[in-house]
């Protein structure tokens, strides 16, 4: 998460720089990164959430749903 979010501090920069190519191919690397792994995710908190009687699963659950999240927001701000 962290890598992404710099590489799109870079693909920010190269923007303003007015690399718009090099930037394009940054960002959409990472975007395309971001969705993967936030739909991973998702699906993830969705196996985990259906098994309402196992507490660790619904802990698990809580933990892919915060990861989900997280994912989306940088990905959202790849756009």
């Amino acid at each position: 998460l962290i890598y992404c979010a710099r590489k799109l501090d870079e693909g920010n920069r190269l923007l303003k720089e007015g690399k718009i190519d090099e930037a394009e191919k940054i960002i959409s690397s990472a975007k395309n990164w971001l969705t993967e792994a936030t739909e991973a995710h998702v699906a993830l908190y969705k196996i985990y959430n259906e098994d309402e009687k196992n507490l660790l699963s619904k802990k698990i659950a809580k933990i892919e749903r915060a990861h989900a999240l997280d994912f989306s927001k940088l990905r959202d701000q790849s756009y």
